[in-house]
């Protein structure tokens, strides 16, 4: 994968401008606007995160994209859409954090201790005797993206001449702070095996066709499902129904039929469309 001086960027060299950039997004509200809910949505489900947010909402746009074959070159619904979820999800992750007392994630964690150090308890009475700093911290969301807009618009240019970068000195870096970050999280010399497996294993998926972006969402999601699935039986003394009755579970459950169903029908029925207009 690394060899040759080959870069990200397939022409080697940097063109176009930052405003040209900020135009893109407004060609495709669309994309932003379906991809910017998936985050919202998946933000307020408590140990989700933005890996899975932005996971999703590709796989999303991906499905409804008229030609997801393109997806992965480098198209502009693939790179906002994930950009769009990842910064919904930041501001999804704040309601079960703010309301119940539920981390909608790590950096919502960290921000949650650092409020109860200060003697304000997420729940009701936060709600009713400090509006005034829940106020406040709305605003400054506000100002605080707009203030990452500023600085992204003049870092863009220095950040983009990562994509020049010879793959062959880029691929190396990576994969020595990769392993790195593996050991450090918990010091172990078997985290740094499994990762070079799973380094393999996704290397040899990319060889022959093989996505690795639903093998990822299933490998974050699977012990959260599953450990979400004993606590559901749990309080619903075994029985699978619970699953279908309640309104939340049973709405999921429906959502999740209709996005497996939908795609096939509506390609079906837009293949003719093309055909007529061709």
């Amino acid at each position: 994968i690394a060899s040759g001086d080959k870069t990200i960027s397939e022409t080697g060299e940097l063109s176009g401008s930052i405003i040209d950039g900020l135009k893109v997004p407004f060609r495709y509200m669309k994309t932003v606007l379906r991809s910017s809910l998936i985050g919202l949505g998946i933000g307020t489900i408590p140990g989700e995160g933005a890996a899975v947010a932005n996971f999703t909402a590709y796989l999303a746009e991906a499905r409804a994209a008229r030609h997801p074959e393109k997806f992965g070159t480098g198209v502009p619904e693939g790179v906002i859409a994930p950009e769009a979820s990842n910064n919904a999800c930041v501001a999804g992750a704040l309601i079960p954090t703010l309301t119940l007392g539920i981390p909608g994630g790590g950096v919502a964690a960290v921000f949650m201790g650092g409020i109860m150090i200060h003697g304000l308890n997420p729940g009701f009475e936060l709600f009713t005797r400090h509006m005034d700093i829940l106020t406040t911290l709305f605003f400054g969301l506000i100002i605080a993206n707009f203030i990452l807009l500023i600085a992204g618009t003049i870092l863009s240019k220095y950040a983009a001449k990562v994509t020049v970068i010879p793959i062959n000195i880029l691929a190396p870096t990576i994969v020595a702070l990769g392993v790195i970050s593996t050991y450090v999280i918990r010091s172990q010399f078997l985290d740094v095996v499994a990762a070079i497996i799973a380094g393999l294993g996704g290397y040899y998926m990319k060889k022959y066709g093989y996505s690795t972006i639903p093998f990822l969402v299933a490998f974050i999601l699977s012990p959260i499902a599953e450990r979400s699935f004993y606590q559901a039986l749990l309080l619903s003394e075994g029985s699978y129904l619970t699953f279908a009755l309640r309104p939340i579970s049973g709405t999921l459950l429906l959502v999740t039929i209709l996005v497996l169903v939908l795609p096939p029908i509506i390609k079906k029925y837009r293949k003719p469309e093309e055909e007529e207009s061709g």
